[in-house]
């Protein structure tokens, strides 16, 4: 039985009660003393709802209390937010005094009439409320106020993520059966499953968490895949879910058919694991119908691995005996929690604390997840010494290891929150299990409902996100995931606390399907994943007291028009919420106007809506107003400073607004305003005096995230803006619309314009687009705390600023600076060393420099001579992970890239920064310099002991003074999976250090004219024996090949090969019977070609045979086969 949890509406209607916008109105509608007099039996209940709340729990007449107030403060609620919201409307429709208009209507008749309607509700609702109050004193209700509760440090709040416990041999156990093949040789061919069997809460998602992020299975496993399959084992969409992942992208809604092709093309003969979480479904012509799938497809060797509650489910899938998952001894349960007390900076060194603790421990069942829940909410204790005894004595019953038990362990915690807490708690319940929360959505939803009690020095964002870190403490959600700041962006849900919240949250909750009395849901959602086509349910317009209406963002094929919608928000006319995200909409219906309770509004991915109704500027409780992804969408409403209660305007991709309303200035309570648009043409449709400028920024100081000004302009007065007073700003983003002037004065009027644009200290992220200054140092040089620094098509900037400042800049793009010439370096700046390597922008993770056709570099080219070039160790990015360079063909001073992991593209650009850093020197012992100012050196570790060795895949494209691979740093290039070598005109051949590169399975060198890969020595035929993963190789264009190395004879897991374009090359030695995994061989544009030896006929595995466009049956070969007197012929 769900909670009655009313503190947070009673306080929401007090408060609401003395706001400006009711005392505004009061006097119109002749309410004034019956609205004062709501107050007062509304405090005397107040006063007693927390004893109330405790007592509900025990004793069924103070819940029937409960449930009879319940029903008068929902009344109540939707009636003063009602005058409160007429009130603030009237006040916006003609300054701060009520319209005449108004004024006569209630001067008349009907004065009278709605007097005498509106007294009479209000005295209903006071006489309700004072007979409930005076019912206390028989329920000997008490006074009592919320007790205090600690809120943990956020630092601290998700190290029970990191410490597992007891499982140890598990981990192990799993590892081995993923990495080992299985009773021999014969079963590794197989793809195996293995199923983790346990009851809900020992942590079976965790276990293969850990087992799937281990770096052994990483990087024996050439996929890795991760589903959460809970209750639907529907063998199409997890299909959509494992292709969506193998290919990184959205595949849309295609037919079964051809999401089976798409797979196996992704999957072909690639080892994967693949993690299918959560099972419930003991279906096994389900299970057969992927499983048969998968095995056709991926690689033999590849792993399954199964979680699931059921042992049913493991029968049924499982082709290893399942690793059954048992509870946690006393011991581990009592080393949990204490580390949890440790992360929390807490000894437990009191004896009799210690006893208590294990003896509420001991209740937990050996279940992880609840003695995190439980551990928490005894940490957040002030007063251990008495509230841990009186928990263990009072709260804790007999607790069973049935899941029904489990649940009753947890509801204790909840139990345990502040009332204030369990509203929003209970209202994740609406999304489904394994939903990912992003945080910031999630506070704002809360905002909307009225669970955030005001304060006068937070904001109400601020107070939410503090209700969440309180949650996330008491391990209500998992899984958080921080941005650069600290701050948490995402989490989830373990699926036994999603149960504790739909036990909680009772039947004001409920998604469509499970609606029982329609009078009594509050709050409504679609499922999440629905595939299907939706028809709008008659329960749904029967919920007219709905306050929350959340549609599914990934709804397909959805039969609902302007009609329906229509129909939809006229029945529901209390609504808080209203979720229409992809709702698939042309027209925003004009009745939306009529939603005077709405403060959440997300109309976002509707791509076809052009424009907004004017009567949505009616809206004026609205706080937040999301449009995001409205590809179509042209303008805003003009009189949209009628919302004067927004506070999120989110206009993200809206890439076809062209112009912004005047008015925005007087949104003083923005908080998140996304794009604002400054065109230069004004429309047809508006006046000089209805366009926005730039001097609508003005008023606007409290913007946080992120902000993009498009079409700003040379000579633009920006002063006006003030961006500098927005301190929370995080992210700004300034786009310049190119001037053809070049009149002698351009430089100085760009240099006062952008001055005008300075942002805040504290921005983190920057982004200039289309600057048409030459001099970028005024705007860069108080940005000290920059994280992303990104500038792109600034065709005058001829140099940049010395960046030695930026100590926490992660990321930096140059894209399209065409006169950029170099870096500026001071001159007192040692760059060279010659014992340890000098680092550059020390926390730098991601470079990309792309069409700089003058860019030079970091340091003068004669700088490393200066410095006796045989012995200087040049400077290095000592966090740099990746890079890509392309179209720089002058960049030859570079700091080396010791640690760049994954991929690593260079692409039009010289050869000498690869070179330097393949060669790069590693000191003794691994110190390196780290370069903090001008004048100030320390020593850090370093971590380097081979360049690169964490590089999978290489592209070198049009590199010059590239002459060779170093042969002795070639063993570095250890995790190498693909090596591409392309148009390298100075390549003449490539190293034996290619030996070294035992990882390689793709293998594509095109375009080099010089380059020599046969010769008649040792060296030719060793080089290639190394490559002993190597799957794929392609040769192309290539003058000088004319038969194929020696060496090659020996690549026994060759299953691809491809010879294009070699004009001189004449054809294949009798040595390729050697190849007995060879499937297909592909020898196009290449005249010169002329036999094929019989003993390819022995190649059983080759299946595609195409030379010069001529298909071959390698089957029907016999003997050497003359290609000159070959007719054309195919299988």
């Amino acid at each position: 039985m769900a909670d009655i949890i009313l503190t947070p509406i009673v306080e929401l209607i007090i408060g609401t009660l003395g706001s400006a916008a009711v005392d505004e109105i009061k006097s119109v509608y002749g309410a004034k003393d019956e609205l004062c007099k709501l107050e007062s039996p509304l405090s005397t209940i107040r006063s007693v709802l927390v004893d109330a709340e405790k007592r509900q729990i025990r004793e069924e007449q103070v819940r029937d209390w409960l449930e009879k107030l319940e029903a008068v403060l929902d009344d109540a609620d939707d009636l003063v937010d009602g005058v409160a919201a007429e009130g603030l409307r009237q006040k916006v429709m003609s300054g701060k005094k009520i319209s005449k208009k108004v004024r006569t209507f209630f001067s008349s008749n009907n004065q009278l009439v709605f007097r005498h309607k509106m007294a009479r509700r209000i005295k209903d609702i006071r006489e309700r409320l004072s007979e409930i109050a005076a019912e206390r004193r028989v329920l000997y209700l008490v006074e009592r106020h919320e007790p205090a509760t600690r809120v943990r440090d956020e630092s601290h709040s998700f190290v029970v993520e990191k410490n597992v416990v007891g499982r140890d041999k598990d981990r192990k156990a799993i590892i081995e059966l993923l990495l080992g093949p299985q009773n021999g040789t014969r079963q590794e061919k197989d793809v195996h499953v293995i199923p983790i069997v346990g009851m809900g809460g020992l942590g079976k998602t965790t276990l293969a968490q850990l087992v799937f992020n281990d770096e052994r299975v990483q990087q024996h496993f050439e996929l890795k895949v991760w589903v959460c399959v809970s209750n639907d084992f529907n063998v199409k969409v997890l299909c959509e879910k494992i292709t969506k992942i193998v290919t990184n992208e959205n595949i849309g809604n295609l037919e079964m058919e051809q999401l089976q092709r798409m797979l196996r093309e992704k999957l072909n003969g690639k080892r994967l694991v693949l993690v299918l979480d959560d099972v419930w479904s003991e279906d096994a012509r389900k299970w057969r119908e992927l499983k048969e799938l998968l095995t056709a497809s991926c690689s033999k060797g590849s792993r399954i691995i199964v979680t699931t509650r059921l042992h049913t489910v493991a029968n049924v899938m499982g082709t290893m005996q399942p690793q059954d998952l048992g509870i946690l001894d006393s011991e581990d349960s009592w080393n949990l929690f204490k580390k949890m007390a440790d992360d929390e900076g807490k000894e437990l060194t009191n004896a009799t604390l210690v006893d208590t603790a294990k003896g509420i421990l001991a209740k937990c069942a050996g279940l992880p997840l609840a003695i995190s829940m439980i551990g928490s909410t005894l940490l957040c204790s002030r007063n251990p010494e008495t509230d841990w005894p009186s928990f263990l004595e009072n709260d804790l019953s007999i607790i069973t290891r049935e899941e029904d038990g489990v649940l009753s362990t947890l509801k204790l915690s909840y139990d345990y929150l502040p009332s204030h807490l369990k509203p929003c708690f209970a209202y994740c319940r609406l999304f489904p299990k394994d939903h990912d929360f992003d945080v910031q959505t999630l506070v704002i939803l809360w905002v909307a409902q009225g669970f955030i009690k005001p304060s006068r020095s937070q904001n109400l964002e601020e107070i939410g996100y503090q209700y969440f870190r309180d949650l996330l403490s008491r391990s209500f959600f998992q899984e958080a995931k921080k941005d650069e700041l600290n701050m948490v962006t995402t989490c989830k849900m373990h699926d036994l606390v999603h149960d504790l919240s739909k036990k909680v949250a009772g039947e004001k909750y409920a998604t469509i399907a499970s609606i029982e009395d329609p009078r009594k849901v509050h709050h409504v959602s679609f499922d999440f994943e629905s595939r299907w086509r939706l028809e709008v349910p008659s329960s749904l317009l029967q919920a007219q007291r709905l306050r929350s209406f959340l549609f599914p963002s990934d709804v397909i094929d959805v039969a609902w028009g302007l009609t329906t919608w229509d129909e939809i928000i006229s029945n529901l006319k209390f609504l808080r919420v209203l979720h229409m995200h992809r709702a698939w909409i042309q027209i925003v219906p004009h009745s939306i106007g009529k939603l005077k309770h709405l403060r959440y509004l997300d109309l976002s991915y509707n791509s076809e809506i052009e424009t907004l109704p004017a009567s949505i500027t009616k809206l004026v409780n609205l706080q937040t107003l999301k449009l995001n992804q409205c590809w179509s969408l042209r303008e805003l409403p003009s009189e949209i400073n009628k919302l004067v209660n927004l506070r999120h305007l989110e206009l993200q991709n809206c890439w076809t607004i062209t112009h912004m309303p005047r008015g925005l200035t007087q949104l003083t309570n923005l908080q998140t305003l996304s794009l604002v648009v400054l065109s230069e043409k004004i429309p047809d449709s508006m006046t000089l005096s209805k366009h926005s400028k730039l001097d609508e920024l003005m008023g606007l100081n409290n913007l946080k995230g992120d902000l993009k000004i498009k079409g700003i302009r040379r000579g633009m007065e920006t002063a006006v803006t003030k961006l500098r007073e927005n301190k929370h700003l995080r992210s700004l983003y300034l786009d310049f619309t190119e001037s053809n002037e070049d009149a002698p004065s351009s430089e100085q009027e760009w240099k006062t314009t952008l001055e005008g644009l300075q942002p805040h200290a504290n921005l983190r992220d920057l982004t200039l687009d289309m600057y048409g200054g030459a001099n970028l140092h005024s705007l860069l040089f108080p940005l000290k705390n920059l994280v992303a620094l990104v500038l792109a098509n600034c065709s005058k900037c001829q140099q940049l600023p010395s960046l030695d400042q930026f100590h926490s800049l992660k990321k930096m793009e140059l894209h399209r600076l065409l006169a950029l010439e170099d870096i500026t370096i001071n001159e007192g700046d040692s760059f060279f060393s010659t014992s340890s390597p000098v680092s550059v922008l020390p926390s730098l993770e991601t470079l990309k420099l792309e069409v700089l056709p003058k860019f030079r570099g970091w340091w003068r080219s004669d700088m490393a001579a200066e410095n006796q070039v045989e012995q200087v160790v040049f400077p290095s990015f000592p966090r740099l992970s990746h890079l890509s360079i392309y179209g720089c063909p002058k960049l030859t001073s570079m700091p080396c890239y010791p640690n760049v992991e994954g991929e690593l593209t260079l692409s039009d650009t010289s050869g000498k920064h690869f070179e330097q850093t393949m060669l790069m020197r590693v000191p003794e012992p691994q110190k390196i310099s780290t370069t903090t100012t001008t004048t100030t050196t320390t020593e850090v570790e370093n971590v380097i002991y081979h360049p690169l060795s964490k590089l999978t895949s290489l592209t070198l494209e049009n590199v010059g003074h590239l002459q060779y691979l170093p042969a002795n740093q070639m063993k570095s290039l250890a995790s190498l999976k693909a090596l591409r070598i392309q148009n390298c005109p100075e390549l003449k051949y490539l190293s034996p250090g290619i030996q070294n590169l035992t990882s390689l399975e793709y293998l594509r060198i095109d375009g080099c004219e010089e380059l020599q890969l046969v010769a008649n020595d040792d060296y030719s035929v060793n080089e290639w024996q190394g490559l002993t993963s190597l799957r794929s190789l392609e040769f192309a264009n290539l003058p000088q090949l004319v038969t194929l190395p020696e060496g090659l004879q020996f690549l026994s897991t060759l299953k691809d090969l491809t010879i294009e374009g070699c004009q001189n090359f004449t054809g294949l030695p009798d040595w390729i019977c050697n190849w007995c995994s060879l499937e297909s061989l592909h020898i196009p544009q290449s005249p010169t070609f002329k036999s094929v030896p019989g003993s390819i006929s022995s190649l059983t595995s080759l299946q595609e045979l195409i030379i010069n466009d001529k298909e071959m049956n390698p089957r029907e070969i016999r003997g050497d086969l003359d290609l000159s007197s070959c007719s054309t012929s195919g299988t």
